[in-house]
């Protein structure tokens, strides 16, 4: 995959949606600066969707999911382990990705980069250990994938956030929304396109984005969709109560992953200074914008 954006019209470099297995045609005229904290000016931009492209990646996926939903357990962790080849080679460019768009330090963005391959290889064996249905007297469970999922991933661990949630559900035989972070598009363009190239269908994948003005509408158009089943949401406490709140209102199951409750326990036999030490270093962890960064 190559590692140099195409252009725009006007001849700016950009991050495309993907849906369907294409990239959003350059006619789709909405577009949001990427800004880099580090060197103070835009890197390049990215296609916003509005809602109604949003409801077309929904579409897409609820397509996808009718052939995908039957793909044998086999097929799916042979899938995984190519996905896990496929990382493991684009590693560099995944680093540069994540560095550009989110200041990372080198170090986080190695620890980021080489976490997926290990994610995709660690799906794919516990798909090779699955347990047979459960048979009782007179009734019978089976494990069938829910369907189209949104995954919503933050920016803070953008490259092994957005490869376990997608891989996560692609296992369980799901199709994903992956609604990228305003902030990284073009580093979650990587993990839509590695599992593409993969070999996961069309549609299995989509890649849409949002401008932070516009997040609480196309939020809403994809949950309120009746071919969306469920929601993934990895971000702060205040956005988690709204989305909570709106899948509520229309009954979609939800898994979240919030931060501001990570205490530092320190036990009668501490070293206090190593333990003010740990405490420091995990406070300042990303500047303090991890959900696991101890506040108290």
């Amino acid at each position: 995959m190559p590692s140099v954006l195409p252009k725009d019209a006007e001849g700016r470099p950009f991050v495309a949606c993907i849906i369907d297995g294409q990239p959003l045609a350059k006619s789709h005229r909405l577009y949001i600066p990427i800004f880099s904290s580090e060197k103070q000016n835009i890197v390049h931009v990215s296609q916003s969707v509005d809602a109604n492209t949003a409801v077309l990646a929904v579409e897409s996926s609820w397509k996808a999911f009718q052939t995908y939903r039957k793909t044998p357990t086999d097929e799916r962790r042979r899938l995984l382990m190519k996905a896990a080849e496929l990382f493991e080679s684009g590693i560099s460019d995944a680093m540069h990705r994540q560095m550009t768009e989110t200041s990372c330090d080198e170090d986080w963005a190695k620890m980021n980069a080489g976490s997926m391959s290990v994610i995709c290889q660690e799906l794919a064996a516990a798909l090779e250990n699955l347990s047979d249905p459960a048979h009782d007297e007179g009734s019978t469970v089976v494990r069938e994938p829910i369907g189209p999922v949104l995954s919503i991933i933050p920016w803070n661990g953008a490259l092994l956030l957005a490869v376990r949630a997608v891989a996560t559900a692609l296992a369980a035989g799901c199709t994903v929304i992956l609604k990228a972070s305003e902030m990284c598009p073009w580093t979650h363009q990587f993990v839509a396109e590695t599992f593409l190239e993969a070999g996961f269908p069309k549609g299995s994948v989509n890649l849409i984005v949002s401008s932070r003005g516009t997040a609480a509408e196309i939020t809403e158009a994809v949950i309120s969709h009746p071919h969306l089943h469920k929601n993934e949401f990895i971000g702060s406490p205040a956005v988690g109560r709204a989305i909570g709140a709106m899948a509520a209102k229309y009954l979609k199951p939800t898994i979240m992953e919030l931060g501001d409750q990570s205490p530092l326990i320190v036990l009668e036999d501490a070293d206090l200074r190593k333990a003010a030490q740990a405490c420091a270093q995990g406070a300042k962890l990303l500047h303090g914008q991890s959900t696991i960064s101890e506040n108290k």
